[in-house]
């Protein structure tokens, strides 16, 4: 079999993973949608807005929702080093995000495994997702683990490196300028040349019948993707070293500004006022999802109706075109997607105005529909708060 054949396979398989992912994605993102919604409702209407409880379960939900885009991402775009979720990274402390993510994989290790965190820079901040940092952690810990069957010492180290000129790592050329490393060793049985050339292949695993071969690639594809690379030192008999280097933030001061930008914030009274005079129409196949979004609308002050089908918003839209103000829609429903919905609305009134809600959609769909006169796009989940913002945007009105 030629390099060209092998390369066929990995793109078609690739293409089946993104397939699949986008399936997962969407019905992950409509069960996050409905729990992330009512966390917030129970935040604005039971007056629990500092619970700590509260608030944990609701970052959880975000981690969540992030990983699935990032898994779906990696899918979608193999190649890519500068996708669209790495454009709206956020400023980290990565001398927490490890530790956290440290915390959470430790109960996957065995007792025969010992694990240390040396800290020589802790002034590191980088531009990224935090569910970035987790996942990079955990492939890289979950790596070392298996290398280590009879246990080991594990090391995970935190370092400024200061690059003067360009270099190239398995590829990827970073540099001039300063990085934060992030080494994990470990005593294990370490790599021989060859499969250290191959290791970080999407699909290639030495772990017979329980490996994926996605993990170091999918640490390979989120550290180029955040500006960085990573590379390995191996030796037969005694251990790995793994170092990924990701760009730092210029003001590292700047960690000490409020990180987790993506958390929600109480929201404003006069966004609770009474929207009397605009109906919603929400389209959505899912039930705990329209039960979420009716219930979210109606303490933004706004009337609700719903439909959980095509068939079924045609009818209702038919009957209350004048009456409604928007219309609130998925895009991967059964018998009539999105996109063929948004189009036979049009067909009653060209003007109707749309919101698209989708927790995995089509790019291009998504994109169509844009060009053809939809408002806008909020992705699944989202909490109450960024709902009226967007329905405040999307109508334009304060």
């Amino acid at each position: 079999m030629n390099k060209n054949n092998i390369e066929d396979i990995n793109k078609n398989s690739l293409e089946e993973l993104g397939s699949f992912a986008g399936t997962i994605a969407h019905d992950l993102n409509n069960i996050l949608m409905a729990v992330l919604g009512h966390l917030s409702l129970l935040r604005l209407t039971k007056d629990l807005g500092g619970d700590p409880s509260l608030k944990a379960a609701e970052e959880g939900a975000r981690k969540a929702a992030d990983l699935s885009k990032q898994i779906l991402q990696y899918a979608k775009v193999p190649n890519s080093s500068n996708s669209d979720f790495y454009e709206h990274s956020e400023a980290l402390d990565l001398t927490e995000s490890v530790s956290d993510a440290i915390s959470l994989f430790s109960p996957n290790l065995p007792d025969t495994i010992t694990v240390t965190l040396k800290i020589y820079d802790s002034k590191l901040s980088v531009a990224a997702h935090e569910s970035s940092i987790t996942q990079i952690v955990s492939n890289l810990l979950l790596n070392a683990r298996d290398a280590m069957p009879d246990g080991g010492t594990l090391v995970v180290s935190l370092n400024k490196v200061i690059l003067k000129d360009t270099i190239s790592i398995n590829g990827s050329s970073i540099g001039p300028g300063e990085f934060a490393s992030i080494g994990i060793s470990d005593s294990g049985i370490g790599m021989s040349e060859e499969i250290k050339k191959r290791i970080f292949e999407p699909f290639f695993t030495t772990k017979r019948g329980t490996g994926t071969g996605l993990g170091l690639a999918t640490v390979f594809q989120i550290a180029k993707g955040l500006g960085g690379s990573i590379n390995v030192v191996s030796t037969p008999g005694e251990g790995s070293l793994f170092s990924v280097m990701i760009p730092l933030l210029r003001h590292t001061d700047s960690i000490n500004q409020e990180i987790h930008k993506s958390e929600t914030v109480s929201i404003e009274k006069k966004l609770i006022k009474d929207n009397n005079t605009h109906t919603i129409l929400v389209v959505d196949d899912e039930d705990s999802v329209r039960l979420v979004l009716s219930k979210s609308l109606e303490v933004l002050g706004y009337n609700v109706v719903t439909a959980e089908n095509g068939n079924s918003a045609l009818e209702v839209f038919s009957q209350l075109n004048n009456e409604i103000s928007l219309v609130v829609m998925d895009m991967i429903m059964p018998n009539m997607p999105g996109q063929e919905l948004f189009f036979a609305l049009k067909r009653i009134n060209n003007d109707v105005k749309v919101l698209i809600s989708s927790g995995y959609a089509s790019d291009h769909n998504i994109q169509l529909l844009l060009e053809n006169g939809a408002l806008g796009l909020i992705q699944k989940p989202f909490s109450v708060d960024e709902l009226g913002e967007k329905i405040k945007e999307v109508l334009n009105y304060e």
